[in-house]
């Protein structure tokens, strides 16, 4: 670690600037590891090429070259991670921040982790579009709480999701129980319309 320091020095590496180790238990954490390698990459490469210090494993060229790339698969689940911290967050957020996350991870165009990729993006639908055969998850935009929390969301309505059948679906849902709603206090007398009040278009 000493040696790590001293390198750190002489590339302006953040002397006393740690590296990190990915924990499974740990959110995030991978991608904070791969980050501080990035950060850190000459002062590394120097240290494991020292010939006073044993090292097990070196990082090879092509992990090298990998390391970014992972970092651009592991980024919109960190930044949707934080995103949903927010203080202001809700759950007619949920649906758009899985639509960012499906988005972003197929504008990624890079054939050496294409496999990593399209695995990610299997997991994701089987967890959020259900699309898991033992029916352990459900189609978060068929979900009646998140989907409803998202139409009536004036930021996103049927915009927010990514299927757009189910968002009419969704929005006929919707229409339904406004109606019954509207019908029943009628009938019930709990809501009346004042004929002299003007109308007013919002």
């Amino acid at each position: 670690m000493e040696v790590l320091r001293g390198h750190q020095a002489d590339y302006n590496g953040a002397p006393g600037c740690t590296l990190i180790l990915g924990e499974k238990t740990r959110w995030s954490s991978y991608y904070a590891m791969l980050v501080r390698y990035i950060q850190q990459k000459c002062a590394i490469r120097c240290t494991e090429d020292d010939i006073n210090i044993n090292i097990e494993y070196q990082l090879t060229p092509n992990d090298w070259m990998l390391i970014p790339k992972v970092i651009c698969l592991l980024k919109p689940f960190v930044d949707a991670t934080l995103d949903a911290e927010h203080g202001y967050t809700c759950i007619s957020d949920t649906i758009l921040f899985i639509k960012k996350i499906f988005y972003e991870l197929n504008a990624i165009d890079e054939f050496r982790i294409n496999t990593i990729k399209n695995e990610m993006i299997v997991q994701l639908k089987r967890y959020f579009r259900g699309l898991d055969a033992l029916v352990h998850f459900v189609d978060v935009e068929t979900s009646e709480m998140h989907a409803l929390a998202t139409i009536l969301d004036p930021r996103y309505k049927t915009s927010g999701f990514m299927d757009k059948a189910k968002a009419e679906e969704v929005k006929g849902k919707f229409t339904s129980i406004a109606s019954n709603i509207f019908e029943r206090s009628l009938a019930e007398g709990s809501f009346q319309i004042n004929a002299d009040s003007p109308a007013k278009s919002y």
